[in-house]
C-alpha cells in the first residue's frame, strides 16, 4: 500500500528535474495535444505493435486487438507493482505519469478511429489487410459512433494519472525536503 507520510529515496536535485520533465510532457499533452512526441510514446507504441506479432495467430481477431492495448498498458502496471513492493516510491508516481501518457496516446488512437490520420505501423503479413486497432474494436462492438466519448473518457483517466503523478511526487519530494 502507498503511504503518503513516505519521503523520496532520492534526493531533490534528481527527483525536482523529472518532475519538471514530467510536467512539461502533460502540459504539452493536455494543451498542446502532442501525446506522440516523446520517448516514452514510442516506448508505448514498440509494447503494443510487440504484442502484434506475438499473439497474432493465438486468438480471434477481435481478442488480440482488444489485447493488444491491454498489454500495452499492463507492462507499467507490473512496473508499478515491482516498485511498491521495493517501496520506491517516487518510482511509483512517476510510473502513474507514464501510465497518463500512455492513455493520452491510446485516446488520441481512439480519437482517429473514424478519420484514419495517425500514421499506423504495418508489418510484412499485413501488408495488403492492415487494420486500425481502434476502428476495427469499435466498428466489431457497435460503438464507432461513441468514438467521441470514449477517447474523452480515457483522456480524462489520463488526466486523473497525471494528477496522482503531481499529487503523489510532490508529497514525497516536501517530505524529503522537511526531513533533511
Amino acid at each position: 500500500m502507498i503511504i503518503i507520510n513516505q519521503k523520496s529515496n532520492y534526493p531533490l536535485y534528481f527527483t525536482v528535474p523529472i518532475f519538471i520533465i514530467i510536467a512539461s510532457i502533460f502540459y504539452d499533452s493536455l494543451v498542446k495535444g502532442n501525446y506522440f512526441a516523446y520517448g516514452i510514446s514510442t516506448i508505448d507504441t514498440a509494447i503494443h505493435e510487440w504484442w502484434h506479432m506475438l499473439f497474432i495467430l493465438l486468438w480471434n481477431q477481435f481478442i488480440t486487438v482488444a489485447w493488444w492495448t491491454f498489454l500495452q498498458l499492463l507492462v507499467p502496471v507490473l512496473i508499478l507493482f515491482s516498485f511498491v513492493k521495493q517501496k520506491d516510491y517516487f518510482w511509483v508516481s512517476v510510473v502513474f505519469a507514464w501510465l497518463g501518457i500512455n492513455l493520452f496516446s491510446i485516446s488520441q488512437y481512439i480519437w482517429d478511429a473514424i478519420v484514419w490520420r495517425l500514421p499506423l505501423l504495418q508489418f510484412f503479413w499485413d501488408w495488403y489487410n492492415y487494420i486500425h486497432d481502434w476502428s476495427y474494436m469499435l466498428n466489431e462492438t457497435g460503438l464507432i459512433y461513441k468514438t467521441e466519448l470514449i477517447s474523452t473518457i480515457v483522456f480524462i483517466i489520463a488526466i486523473i494519472f497525471f494528477i496522482l503523478f503531481f499529487v503523489y511526487s510532490l508529497i514525497l519530494m516536501v517530505n524529503r525536503y522537511l526531513d533533511r
